[in-house]
């Protein structure tokens, strides 16, 4: 469907941040996604070898975002991201337990999050 010389933009994100996510303290839901989002090293050898040229990515992160723990515990009591919804009901709870936690022991009432996003630029040729 891309005509010659279009240019192809695949967002993801990275294995190395699925594994630095705060998502981390839900090892299964880590384990879903690893297994779900090919690697950017993989999606850049397919392209490759489907005949993209001048495949590069590059990483944007945003800013700083400063939200409160207990805002964040009700985002993932709710499943905000959907690989959550994949783990088992035991699991979650015992996660969602570890996770309160860690990020109350850890960051107190406030912590600082980055999204980051990998932009893979390809090339048809």
């Amino acid at each position: 469907v891309l005509k010659s010389r279009g240019k192809l933009v695949i967002v993801t994100v990275s294995h190395s941040k699925i594994k630095k996510h705060i998502m981390q303290y839900f090892p299964d839901a880590v384990r879903i996604d690893l297994a779900r989002f090919m690697s950017v090293q993989e999606i850049k050898w397919h392209l490759v070898h489907q005949g993209f040229e001048n495949v590069h990515h590059h990483v944007i992160r945003s800013r700083p975002i400063r939200e409160s723990v207990d805002a964040i515990i009700e985002k993932f009591e709710r499943r905000y991201i959907s690989t959550l919804s994949l783990v088992s009901e035991l699991n979650f709870e015992e996660s969602l337990a570890l996770f309160e936690h860690r990020l109350k022991e850890n960051h107190g009432k406030f912590i600082e999050t980055k999204v980051e996003m990998t932009f893979i630029e390809a090339q048809k040729s």
